[in-house]
């Protein structure tokens, strides 16, 4: 991209929007007026829960049958133990079935 002088004088007040604010804040101005800029016209929603899959891997690869380690695998993911064990049951059904 060109170089664009005007760039500087962006604030916060600026974004178009209020997501566009908060997100500007959080990652910072120019990053938000980068993304802003490369990206026009696409819209994003960040869903609550976005990296539940690497969750799950972590989850299974760090698994080793005890309980300590369905406290400790809760605590690092923000789970309760109780999802772990049905987060575990899950996988191991899908991996069951892909194995048919």
């Amino acid at each position: 991209m060109t170089e664009q002088p005007w760039r500087k004088y962006i604030t916060i007040d600026d974004m178009p929007n209020d997501d566009l604010k908060l997100f500007a804040e959080k990652v910072g101005i120019e990053k938000a007026v980068e993304t802003i800029l490369e990206l026009p016209g696409i819209g994003f929603v960040i869903p609550k829960k976005p990296f539940r899959r690497a969750k799950e891997r972590y989850i299974m690869e760090n698994y080793d049958g005890t309980k300590y380690s369905i406290d400790k695998l809760a605590l690092a993911c923000d789970y309760t133990a109780k999802q772990i064990y049905q987060i575990i049951r899950r996988c191991r059904e899908k991996q069951r079935l892909k194995n048919k």
